[in-house]
């Protein structure tokens, strides 16, 4: 009796498929998944504290420093030296790998460039050849405090400022566009058939568009939807919210395909910085004064782009991990708010001043 309403409820709206025999399952939908990330992990070695499962085979974990040295020299042996080119190499993570710096790197790489990229993909690691490579001098990032330059490590701003000065490298069409691919093929493993990118682009906005095409135009079974990076398109507008937020208003009807959709009026900021590395901000601080907690965007920018995205009734997007960071976000916003109650309020009194005298005539 049920069916029979459902087929009368949606007669002529329903197509029959006989599934002979098979079972159909719901997809799953990946909300906080990076393409970028993807692309430039997959295609490349990756050691990290756990094993990790790719579609050539899994790569065994590394949960002692002495193991992880030893799979970085053998990974860095094993790769060719070509000409122009770096080797990316995944997964480092300080609590189980030990100590990692430029030197370390120069001695088990003199003239091989090297970038070893944390487990966070929040920091990274180069050695002095990855640096004549790239041409950046300390100069370049003068005034960042979340560069150290001796140890050639950058890490939250630092990171995000080097980005464009090696997105060559880093976002290489060859490897990327296989990356891409590995990434569908994991996708189609684990039945998933919707992601979301919060935070596009993260650093050169045509090229990663145009890779990302470049794979959805295979017409994969799934979709991708992506939600503007207020803090790189800020910077890529002559650090101006107002031209990063004109052409946000432009991309869905650019940009969109059948498979590719942005999220019109959605953004993503930063606060505070990652989970892995122990850089989120907390109210308490951290029991060793190893770690220590960092500010992604700086609070009075952070501030500002918050307010700026809100007036103009954005859903806002936070990357926000710590206590204290989570809690600078909701008290930013609850200033919003009051503000925008009292605007509100002052413009009840300024109508109510308006028509009191025609009330009191009448």
């Amino acid at each position: 009796m049920k069916k029979a309403n459902a087929v009368n409820n949606f007669a002529g709206k329903t197509i029959e498929v006989d599934l002979k025999g098979k079972t159909m399952m719901p997809g799953f939908i990946e909300p906080h998944l990076h393409p970028s990330i993807a692309a430039i992990m997959l295609p490349n070695d990756t050691i990290a504290p756990h094993d990790w499962t790719k579609p050539g085979g899994v790569s065994k974990a590394a949960k002692t420093p002495k193991e992880y040295m030893e799979r970085l020299k053998q990974s860095i042996d094993n790769h060719p030296n070509q000409e122009g080119k770096i080797q990316f190499i995944w997964g480092y993570h300080q609590l189980w790998h030990g100590e990692l710096n430029r030197d370390i790197l120069n001695k088990l790489a003199p003239n091989k460039p090297v970038g070893v990229i944390h487990r966070s993909f929040h920091e990274i690691f180069l050695n002095d050849a990855a640096i004549k490579l790239f041409k950046i001098t300390e100069d370049d990032f003068k005034g960042n405090p979340q560069v150290e330059w001796k140890k050639g490590h950058f890490y939250e701003a630092g990171w995000f400022a080097l980005v464009p000065k090696i997105g060559a490298q880093l976002l290489d069409p060859v490897t990327y566009k296989k990356g891409l691919a590995l990434m569908t093929q994991l996708m189609l493993k684990n039945g998933v058939t919707t992601i979301c990118e919060p935070g596009f682009p993260s650093s050169d906005f045509k090229m990663e568009y145009g890779l990302l095409k470049s794979e959805m135009d295979k017409n994969p079974p799934y979709d991708t939807y992506l939600i503007a990076n207020g803090t790189q398109l800020y910077g890529m507008a002559g650090k101006s919210n107002e031209k990063a937020e004109k052409m946000m208003q432009t991309l869905p009807a650019t940009y969109n395909t059948s498979n590719i959709f942005f999220l019109p009026k959605q953004v993503k900021l930063f606060s505070d910085g990652a989970i892995y590395s122990l850089a989120m901000q907390m109210k308490d601080g951290y029991l060793s004064d190893a770690f220590t907690g960092q500010w992604i965007t700086p609070l009075d920018l952070f501030k500002q782009q918050l307010s700026f995205y809100w007036n103009k009734d954005y859903k806002i997007h936070v990357h926000s991990n710590g206590d204290l960071g989570i809690q600078q976000v909701l008290d930013y916003n609850a200033e919003d708010q009051k503000n925008i109650l009292e605007k509100t309020i002052g413009l009840h009194f300024i109508i109510w001043g308006i028509l009191m005298p025609v009330l009191l005539i009448k």
